[in-house]
């Protein structure tokens, strides 16, 4: 259907044709049918560009709440952003000779090249760009001294873990945001390199232990490593669990009699306690969601200020000297 576009948005025009909807005149009524056809058929093309839009958007809203307010959420997002920039098939950019940019060594236009550069120019040259940035980039950028999850070791193995989930594909994203599965896979890289950190890094490391500090590496020998460490964790016939012995602490410390037997972690004058470390620490006994107790913190460091991580290395030193 060939019509005018520009008399689809003139008032007057638009007007006159429902006043023509309502004559009695075939004549009449058949300008007002071809201006109603007309104005259909241009909001078809629009609404493509218009949904173009609003998948823009819509992958660039970080900061609403059904999008998810964690790190792992994030680089989630990130990845989607990725895939849209991928799917930008329908941008262009309207100026002279940009396509020209896209050509070829057969001399034909690169239209999926000039289609990712259009889609990324509107992104970056509007609001959306500085926005998602903020919310995500600089975030992580604030955070990386802090928190494991926002280094970039994690993102890139959080991002290859979504590859290797959907086959290898370049669907790197959770298109219906999954929060449990999203959560339980950062828990499990987490995981994971905290285990590597802490049964590999002393067997690799070169460094000389401080005179008079407690060898964790037992000699850099890593079987000794995985053996001392499951016995201190989770007991043997010999030793109990880690987090029974901590609560035993905790109530020896509350009796009257048995916490002088702990004078390294009492203060002699008011026989208070005094390691802020046993104040955070909660013993967690095993239940239906955790097979194996464990131990949680009351709080978390990045609660506290650089005097009270300080205080709590501290009181850590204390209770390994005790």
């Amino acid at each position: 259907m060939n019509y005018d576009r520009a008399k689809v948005f003139d008032e007057k025009i638009g007007i006159s044709a429902i006043e023509k909807g309502r004559s009695e005149k075939d004549t009449d009524r058949l300008d007002y049918l071809e201006h109603q056809l007309a104005c259909i058929r241009c909001f078809q093309e629009i609404a493509e560009h218009a949904q173009a839009i609003s998948s823009l958007v819509s992958a660039s809203q970080i900061d609403t709440k059904k999008f998810g307010n964690t790190i792992k959420d994030h680089i989630n997002f990130r990845n989607k952003m990725q895939h849209v920039f991928e799917d930008g098939s329908i941008w262009t950019i309207n100026e002279p000779d940009f396509d020209a940019q896209f050509v070829n060594d057969k001399g034909h236009v690169d239209k999926k090249a000039a289609q990712r550069e259009a889609i990324r120019r509107y992104f970056e040259d509007s609001y959306l760009d500085d926005k998602f940035t903020k919310a995500t980039t600089l975030i992580r950028q604030i955070l990386k001294s802090q928190l494991f999850t926002a280094t970039d070791e994690f993102k890139d193995t959080f991002t290859q873990m979504f590859i290797k989930i959907n086959g290898g594909t370049d669907t790197m994203y959770e298109k219906e945001l999954n929060r449990e599965k999203i959560k339980a896979m950062g828990n499990a890289i987490d995981n994971i390199m905290r285990f590597n950190s802490m049964f590999n890094a002393g067997v690799y490391s070169s460094e000389e232990l401080p005179e008079g500090s407690i060898d964790f590496t037992f000699g850099r020998n890593k079987a000794e490593i995985i053996k001392n460490w499951k016995r201190i964790l989770f007991g043997d016939e010999k030793t109990k669990p880690l987090y029974l012995r901590l609560g035993e602490l905790q109530k020896n410390l509350k009796d009257p009699k048995k916490k002088w037997d702990y004078f390294d972690l009492i203060d002699e004058k008011d026989g208070s306690l005094h390691n802020d470390l046993l104040d955070i620490l909660i013993p967690q006994s095993p239940n239906s969601k955790f097979s194996i107790g464990r131990i949680t913190l009351a709080t978390s460091l990045i609660d506290k200020d650089s005097q009270g991580r300080r205080k709590l290395m501290a009181s850590f030193a204390q209770l390994l000297n005790s």
